[in-house]
């Protein structure tokens, strides 16, 4: 599961701090080393430790934890817990606490814009979220999400630019179905989730990286669409453009 060829090395009988160096824990040796003597010498209860190891599935993240063995013989009893997808929550957690800063911003800024045409339907957009209230357009809005995610994720491989208009049409696009800054979130957010499933940390690393720079510049065409159209610039707005 770690990606080690040698059995033998990581077998019963194998002294442990040899196992680590086998399973990928050779740069964390020493402060491991350390804690087990500390739990070993009853200095402390347990000791635990977290890890990245990137082997045969990619990487994932382990937990280590150490107790002292129960009874008449000295020893320890030490477990390694798969973590991965703990470790992913709360990067997604931590995503979504700095995108809710983001859109507390954004819309200070959008509440200003009150002379808007046909204002019934901003104020029940800032109600009923987007997912709700039409979830045919959250999802073709989703779907056209992903696909600038994968174009961005490409131009990165490739170092290529991106179409500027893309995002612009797709931003105009949110405006045009009364989306709020907090439904391109939602938006975000559930790309993120569904990447999450089936690629590596580092890749879905990427996904956040690009998805947060295309979701602050989509933020920026629906403000500027609002705008416009509290300008009266635009003459109609069609919900099912």
């Amino acid at each position: 599961q770690h990606g080690c060829t040698d059995v033998t090395a990581v077998g019963v009988g194998v002294e442990y701090a040899a196992a680590c160096a086998a399973i990928g824990l050779s740069t964390a040796a020493p402060e491991v080393v350390q804690g087990l003597q500390t739990v070993l010498a009853g200095e402390q209860a347990e000791f635990t430790y977290e890890y990245a190891d990137t082997g045969a599935q990619g990487e994932r993240w382990y937990a280590l934890r150490a107790v002292p063995l129960r009874g008449e013989q000295r020893g320890l009893v030490v477990a390694h817990q798969d973590i991965t997808a703990q470790r992913r929550a709360a990067q997604m957690a931590a995503e979504a606490a700095l995108l809710r800063e983001q859109v507390r911003q954004m819309e200070r800024e959008l509440i200003n814009v009150e002379a808007m045409s046909r204002p019934d339907d901003l104020v029940r957009s800032r109600l009923e979220p987007l997912r709700l209230r039409a979830p045919h357009l959250f999802n073709q809005g989703l779907e056209r999400y992903g696909v600038l995610l994968e174009e961005a994720l490409s131009s990165r491989i490739h170092r290529t630019s991106m179409p500027s208009w893309s995002v612009r049409m797709l931003g105009e696009w949110f405006g045009s179905v009364w989306a709020t800054p907090r439904d391109l979130i939602e938006v975000h957010l559930q790309a993120m989730r569904d990447r999450s499933q089936y690629h590596t940390p580092k890749k879905l690393q990427a996904y956040f990286e690009e998805g947060r720079l295309i979701l602050l510049e989509l933020m920026g065409h629906l403000a500027s669409y609002y705008r416009t159209l509290a300008a009266g610039d635009v003459a109609s707005h069609d919900l099912e453009r």
